[in-house]
C-alpha cells in the first residue's frame, strides 16, 4: 500500500493547528509553524551566534600579537578552543528542534516520535513498535485559551509519552486515524516469498565414437 492511500482527503487543507504530510515510509503529522514565531527567532540567533563564535576562532589568528598580553599562542589556542566549543554547542542546540512531529510507517510496523526545527529538519527521539502500544488518549485543556495534548502509554511503560498539541476536535480524530491505521497494519497478514524454483539439471551428453579411418584420412 502506497503511502497516500494512508493520508484521508479530510484533512488536507482543514487542520489549522496540525500539519499532515504524506512521506515514502507512511505518514507524518506535526505541530503546525503557526504559533511558534518566538521559538523560531530564538533558534536562528542561536544558530547566527554560534556560526559568528566559530568564525571568531580562525579571525583571532589574524589579530596582531599586540592585542594579547600573555602568551599570544597559548592565548590564542585557549580562546579559539573556547569559541569553537561554545559555537557548536548553541549550534547543535538550536538545530535540535522544537516542533513534535509523529510519524507513522506501517509497512515496518513503526511509530517515531521526533522533533522538527524551523529549517524542516525532523531529528527522531524515539522509535515505538506498533505492537508495544498499549493506547492513545487525549488530555483536555484545563485553561480557556490553552490547547489540547495527545498522549500515548507503551505497554510496558507505566508513564504515558507525550506526542503534541494542537486543537481538540483535530487531536481528537488525529486519535481515531491512529487507532485505525495500527490496528490495520498489525492485522495485515505479509505474504511470505516463494523459494526460488530449483533449477533443472544440466545433461552432458558423452561424446560418441571416434571414427579412426577418418583421423588417418582427413581429406
Amino acid at each position: 500500500m502506497n503511502a497516500g492511500a494512508w493520508v484521508s482527503d479530510d484533512t488536507n487543507g482543514r487542520w489549522t493547528s496540525l500539519l499532515f504530510t504524506e512521506s515514502v515510509r507512511g505518514y507524518d503529522v506535526s505541530e503546525a509553524a503557526r504559533g511558534f514565531q518566538r521559538e523560531t527567532l530564538t533558534e536562528n540567533i542561536l544558530r547566527l551566534v554560534g556560526i559568528l563564535l566559530t568564525l571568531g576562532a580562525y579571525a583571532l589568528w589574524l589579530l596582531p600579537v599586540s592585542y594579547f598580553k600573555a602568551d599570544p599562542l597559548i592565548t590564542r589556542i585557549i580562546l579559539s578552543f573556547t569559541f569553537v566549543a561554545t559555537g557548536v554547542f548553541l549550534y547543535m542546540f538550536s538545530m535540535r528542534g522544537f516542533r513534535h512531529e509523529i510519524q507513522i510507517a506501517p509497512a515496518q510496523r513503526v511509530v517515531h516520535l521526533a522533533r522538527l526545527n524551523g529549517q524542516g529538519q525532523s531529528r527522531i527521539t524515539k522509535t515505538i513498535e506498533m505492537a508495544d502500544i498499549g493506547s492513545f488518549f487525549v488530555k483536555r485543556p484545563t485553561e480557556k485559551g490553552t490547547k489540547a495534548a495527545l498522549w500515548i502509554r507503551l505497554k510496558n511503560e507505566e508513564e504515558p509519552s507525550f506526542i503534541m498539541r494542537g486543537e481538540l476536535d483535530e487531536l481528537e480524530r488525529l486519535h481515531e486515524r491512529l487507532l485505525r491505521d495500527i490496528r490495520f497494519a498489525l492485522e495485515r497478514t505479509v505474504t511470505p516469498k516463494r523459494p526460488p524454483k530449483p533449477r533443472g539439471l544440466v545433461r552432458f551428453r558423452a561424446p560418441g565414437p571416434t571414427n579412426p579411418a577418418k583421423l588417418l584420412d582427413p581429406e
